[in-house]
């Protein structure tokens, strides 16, 4: 079984980068605290940093101050790596990679605006810095300017052909161009073209990022659009559907148990509310086959969503007698109370 989750998360947090340009390393050793957070230390990392940025000698220097923000970071401690970052970006204006790396906090967060101020002023430093033009694109998507979020996705794709960003941002444009129809009460079969066409886009991305870290993941994208667009063709080239399901010979599925979702930390701390919809593709094994996010709240709750339709229990839905294939489109609402 496979989940066509997106690599957004994967992609966001290559996005954070340390040592901007190459500048600090070149002037003078590697701080101890950074080497720590390069490790995967990163409780030691912070306090060696934290106490660094206390020292006389040291706490002007940019990087220690932006690694201390990737630290705080992966401890999902949006406040404190936003404080971090910005006087690293005080220190040192000049530095793309330190603005990129505000830029995908300010759009964790849901500042729109901030994260987008911060990705242009990265792309100002570095036109050909295609982190920071996923940030933007992603911010476009957050606002729903579909048509923007592709632009960036094809500048990206020109940019840096075999590295997976542009792809999956183009993917995704697609996915929420069919999600926001289906919403609005289109029929999933007459958007099929926008699924092809995503397919298509994830196919080139695999083939052209074929030595890339990420591959194998963009692979698996590829096989989970691909079931879901087969699903709706095979669908879509039957005979006019009967008048009924019992003149159809149909017995619709039916629903076990519905796994609970969790509201995450990182979404409990900034307050995060929504409804997070996914295509299921409920297999005639009685196996949860794929999953495909119509839409994102980001903050860990896709994952969540995703994890708990793959628990769905179920039987499948019969035609004449026999098991088969169908897709749903199931839904989460994430709320704080």
């Amino acid at each position: 079984m496979k989940a066509a989750t997106t690599l957004i998360r994967m992609i966001l947090l290559g996005c954070l980068m340390a040592a901007g340009a190459g500048l600090v390393a070149a002037q003078r050793p590697v701080h101890p605290g950074v080497l720590l957070y390069q490790e995967g230390k990163t409780d030691e990392a912070i306090r060696m940093l934290e106490a660094a940025t206390r020292a006389k000698e040291s706490k002007d220097d940019a990087e220690i101050w932006n690694t201390l923000g990737l630290a705080y970071f992966r401890k999902d401690d949006l406040k404190e790596a936003q404080r971090s970052i910005e006087k690293a970006i005080k220190l040192a204006p000049n530095v793309a990679a330190y603005h990129g790396n505000l830029g995908y906090i300010l759009l964790l967060k849901r500042d729109i605006d901030g994260a987008q101020t911060e990705a242009q002023a990265a792309v100002r430093l570095d036109p050909r810095s295609t982190n920071a033009l996923f940030i933007l694109g992603r911010a476009k998507l957050a606002e729903g300017d579909l048509d923007a979020a592709e632009r960036y996705a094809l500048q990206i794709v020109e940019i840096s052909p075999t590295v997976p960003d542009g792809y999956i941002l183009r993917s995704n444009v697609l996915v929420t161009r069919l999600g926001k129809n289906v919403s609005a009460g289109w029929d999933v079969r007459d958007e099929i073209d926008l699924l092809k066409q995503a397919r298509d886009v994830l196919v080139e991305g695999a083939e052209k990022c074929r030595s890339h870290p990420n591959h194998k993941t963009l692979d698996d994208e590829v096989e989970a659009v691909s079931a879901f667009y087969n699903h709706f063709v095979g669908e879509k080239s039957e005979s006019a559907p009967a008048t009924s399901l019992i003149e159809s010979g149909i017995t619709p599925l039916k629903i076990l148990n519905k796994p609970l979702v969790n509201y995450t930390r990182l979404a409990r701390m900034n307050r995060i509310t929504g409804v997070i919809r996914i295509a299921v593709l409920f297999g005639a094994d009685g196996r949860v086959r794929y999953t495909m996010l119509l839409n994102q709240l980001g903050f860990g709750l896709d994952e969540e969503a995703v994890r708990a339709a793959m628990g769905i229990r179920f039987v499948p839905q019969m035609k004449d007698g026999k098991p088969v294939s169908v897709v749903r489109t199931v839904e989460y609402a994430f709320r704080v109370y």
